[in-house]
């Protein structure tokens, strides 16, 4: 367990951060430690950069042609009384070292680049020059140095290193005692505190984090009701907000599934019973035509002939059906859309359902103004849903009942509205009356009513046009269906 814990994301992340501060730290040391001595390095070469000429002003180790070193070292001597911090060197024309406030012996190198010395006269001393440090102590040293000139001639240079062997121990130590231990404390403890907050806070985003984790392990064990808290809007709650988001809709995913299996399994009890009762009718006449054909008048063979010819189109009719919803469902019927004159589509449908409805005494009625504009729909379609509404009319509504086809333009469109007189629809029922195989007289049987595909089928219609279809009912006061057709626009 523990050596699982060392491993979480927090403590890799903490390990991770902490090295990070050490070596910015070390960095921040490093980089503030070398501008500080690059820094006063400059300051003291601009300030001291009038030394050597100083000392060419107040020596002349060349006087009358010949070098005297009593002079020299004479002078050596008080300068270093004054300043034991610098060293002083007389170097010929070419750079070498001739003369020195040093012993020889501790030297390494014997010579001196002048390229720097060149720079450093060129520009005065006030551009920052480094020159080589003939003791070896450092690579390269702050100087001042100044030509030595006899009849216009140069005879040599007075190179003044400024920060001695002396001066870098005592700098060093300085170094050492003081910047050094007070910079580090300081950085320390910033370093301290930063890394301790860092991580008081890291760790309350992965507590965050951990909270997600936990919803996530719980959601994949079934725990569908679980959901993130958030607090704020910073990325993590952003991150549990999308948590919470693809939650809901796996659920609401998994209840449509559960819905559409259920009615998948209604949808397959259905068809069963609806192909099992015509072809069990059409079975039992054709065994009674085979057994008893002798036997059998010729009006008794007709009559049974008209039955199973009547059980082949209700299946014939229930196949086409459930055919043509599949199809609608799948949107592969593809609308051909022309204008057309809806009022002579409703008085053809109309007066092909008369006989129906005179055999049921039924006043089937047609209602629309004269001179209505063309709609723009697919005509075929649109028929077919207009014979699905009459025919649901008919079928549900008694004798001596009214069925209503209406036509009324408004905004644009024309509605289209079919009403009954008949039983009506209970508000329990209203919202299902689109569902494949709905009843919402449970007592009427499937035999004498039709096959519960027609409504479904006339939404699908409706809808595939870009529209939708409304019903209005009353228990035992009728029903209306409606749905808007779009006048055509075109000349």
């Amino acid at each position: 367990m523990r050596k699982r814990y060392f491993k979480s994301l927090y403590w890799k992340i903490s390990a991770l951060f902490l090295i990070l501060l050490i070596l910015i730290g070390a960095v921040y040391i490093y980089v503030t430690l070398f501008t500080v001595e690059m820094y006063f390095q400059e300051e003291s070469q601009k300030v001291s950069a009038q030394i050597a000429p100083s000392i060419v002003e107040k020596i002349d180790p060349f006087a009358n042609g010949e070098f005297n070193q009593d002079t020299l070292e004479q002078f050596f001597e008080n300068a270093l009384t004054l300043n034991p911090g610098i060293e002083i060197y007389l170097l010929d024309p070419v750079g070498k070292i001739i003369a020195s406030s040093t012993p020889t012996e501790s030297f390494h190198l014997h010579s001196v680049s002048l390229e720097p010395i060149e720079e450093f006269i060129r520009y005065n001393g006030q551009r920052f020059t480094l020159g080589d440090d003939p003791r070896g102590l450092a690579e390269e040293k702050v100087f001042s140095a100044a030509p030595m000139t006899h009849d216009g001639i140069i005879q040599g240079y007075v190179y003044v290193i400024l920060r001695g062997a002396e001066y870098d121990s005592a700098s060093e130590m300085l170094l050492d005692s003081y910047i050094l231990r007070l910079g580090a404390r300081a950085l320390t403890v910033a370093l301290l505190s930063t890394g301790i907050i860092a991580l008081i806070v890291l760790g309350l985003l992965m507590k965050k984090l951990h909270r997600m984790m936990n919803a996530v392990k719980a959601f994949e064990q079934g725990n569908f009701t679980i959901r993130i808290p958030i607090k704020s809007s910073d990325e993590v709650d952003q991150l549990a907000e999308a948590f919470n988001s693809m939650a809901s809709t796996i659920v609401g995913s998994m209840e449509e599934i559960k819905k559409n299996d259920t009615l998948r399994r209604e949808l397959v009890a259905n068809i069963s019973h609806d192909l099992k009762t015509p072809l069990t009718s059409i079975q039992g006449y054709i065994e009674t035509l085979l057994l008893k054909a002798d036997s059998l008048s010729a009006e008794e063979r007709k009559k049974y002939h008209e039955i199973i010819l009547t059980g082949t189109g209700r299946l014939i009719n229930l196949v086409e059906q459930l055919l043509e919803l599949s199809r609608l469902e799948a949107k592969q019927i593809t609308l051909k859309r022309e204008p057309f004159s809806v009022e002579e589509l409703v008085q053809d449908v109309v007066q092909k359902f008369q006989p129906q409805a005179e055999r049921k005494k039924i006043r089937l009625r047609a209602i629309f103004p004269t001179e209505l504009p063309p709609v723009l729909a697919d005509i075929a379609m649109i028929e077919r849903g207009l014979q699905n509404l009459i025919d649901n009319a008919l079928e549900y509504t008694p004798e001596i009942g009214v069925v209503t086809v209406e036509l009324v333009q408004n905004d644009g469109n024309i509605v289209l509205n079919v009403s009954d007189t008949g039983c009506g629809i209970s508000e329990a029922d209203l919202p299902h009356v689109f569902e494949r195989f709905y009843r919402a007289e449970k007592s009427r049987s499937r035999g004498s009513g039709g096959t519960g595909l027609g409504l479904a089928i006339t939404q699908k219609i409706v809808q595939a046009h870009g529209s939708s279809i409304t019903v209005r009912s009353v228990l035992n006061g009728g029903t209306s269906f409606s749905f808007p057709l779009p006048i055509s626009t075109q000349s």
